[in-house]
């Protein structure tokens, strides 16, 4: 019997800076739900689920190569995706810069066969603030952060850790 081919749980996301995390996690307050750890704070560019070790390589030269820049993001609404019972900050209005990011990104996986046109889904830029959670209702207070982190990360469903497996700073 051949042994199970190793898979990570992947996703290709924007990590805030301390401050950034720390004005987040003040945006909580008052939120009903399992609450998201400052560590765990990002937000996702592209989710690729399970994937094999060995695009690991092709992975981490795409999060290098893509176009990408520093971009100032402002978050400035609550959210809540009933069938996940996701509380999330996030904008009316995204960036340019974001969405031609992400779109780059997209494009860079469709060129390397790991993605196909089919798999590309509505992107809705978010940070999950709370699992399990009920609307929030609340006023929110606007948040500029200035997202200079561009990251390729694993996540382990078994306990909801990450794992950074390569980083690339914004200009």
């Amino acid at each position: 019997m051949m042994p199970a081919t190793l898979q990570h749980r992947l996703f290709f996301a924007l990590w805030p800076d301390p401050a950034a995390a720390t004005a987040l996690l003040q945006r909580q307050s008052g939120i009903e739900g399992t609450l998201v750890k400052a560590d765990r704070l990002h937000l996702t560019l592209v989710f690729l689920g399970l994937r094999p070790a060995a695009e690991l390589p092709a992975l981490c030269q795409i999060l290098q190569r893509v176009p990408a820049q520093a971009m100032t993001l402002e978050l400035d609404v609550y959210g809540h995706f009933e069938g996940p019972r996701i509380a999330w900050a996030g904008m009316r209005a995204p960036p340019a810069a974001l969405l031609q990011l992400q779109h780059a990104l997209m494009a860079e996986l469709m060129a390397e066969k790991i993605f196909h046109q089919s798999r590309t889904e509505r992107f809705r830029p978010h940070v999950t603030l709370a699992r399990k959670a009920l609307p929030p209702a609340l006023p929110f207070a606007p948040l500029r952060w200035r997202a200079e982190r561009m990251v390729l990360a694993a996540s382990n469903p078994e306990n909801g850790d990450y794992q950074i497996i390569a980083t690339r700073q914004l200009d």
